[in-house]
């Protein structure tokens, strides 16, 4: 496909870098976003956005305003970041993945306005949403 932007959360770890690496070769502009410190390895072209707190909405925001700036728009957002939550079954709440990606409502109103597309790893908020794929 190709010249698509896009965005892919938790872009440093294994699957992450995999995910953005195959955007990458087929033509794609990629930013990756995570809350580690560095990369681990150079993809040609992509941004790196590095010790990026994902939970935090002007954080996102502002890394979001970038991608814009610099891509001219962002397309996808493929979320491969997770979060943990240490608490037990009995007190815990199955539904806490939109708490822990500010980059969702970051992107929202431009995805929509302009019919991009979320996929994500394992999020049961986004299934049956438009525009939300589950990979």
């Amino acid at each position: 496909m190709g010249s698509r932007s896009i965005i892919v959360t938790g872009g440093f770890g294994v699957l992450g870098r995999a995910v953005a690496a195959a955007f990458a070769e087929q033509g794609d502009k990629v930013a990756c976003i995570d809350a580690a410190p560095a990369a681990g390895g150079a993809i040609p072209g992509a941004l790196d956005f590095a010790s990026v707190d994902l939970t935090d909405v002007d954080a996102c925001i502002g890394v979001v305003e970038t991608v814009k700036s610099t891509f001219g728009g962002v397309d996808v957002l493929v979320n491969v970041a997770g979060g943990f939550i240490w608490e037990t079954v009995a007190d815990g709440h199955e539904r806490r993945k939109p708490e822990l990606l500010a980059v969702i409502p970051a992107l929202g109103d431009h995805l929509r306005a302009n019919a991009g597309r979320i996929a994500d790893r394992d999020c049961e908020w986004c299934q049956g949403r438009r525009g939300h794929s589950r990979l």
